[in-house]
C-alpha cells in the first residue's frame, strides 16, 4: 500500500508542477481534491486550495480554504 500511494503521491507532484508552470489552475483544484479523497485532513492541500482558488479571483473560496488548513495546523509558518 506505501508504495501505491508514494507512487501516487509522485504522479500527483508532477502533474501540479505541469499545471502550475501553465497557469492551469481549474485542473491544479481538481487534483487538488483528489488528493483530499486520499488524505483528507492534510494541511497543506488546503492552503494549495486556497492558493488555487485564489490566482483565479475566487476569494471567498480561497479565504475558505486558507482558513481550513490553518485550522488544521496553525503551527505551519506556510500557512499563516
Amino acid at each position: 500500500m506505501r508504495t501505491v500511494i508514494g507512487k501516487q503521491s509522485k504522479f500527483f507532484f508532477i502533474k501540479f508542477i505541469h499545471f502550475y508552470i501553465n497557469r492551469d489552475f481549474k485542473s491544479a483544484i481538481d487534483l487538488y481534491q483528489q488528493c483530499l479523497t486520499l488524505n483528507p485532513g492534510e494541511a497543506q492541500t488546503f492552503a494549495a486550495l486556497g492558493f488555487a482558488h485564489h490566482q483565479l479571483g475566487e476569494i471567498k473560496e480561497a479565504l475558505n480554504y486558507y482558513h481550513k488548513a490553518h485550522f488544521i495546523n496553525n503551527d505551519d509558518a506556510m500557512i499563516e
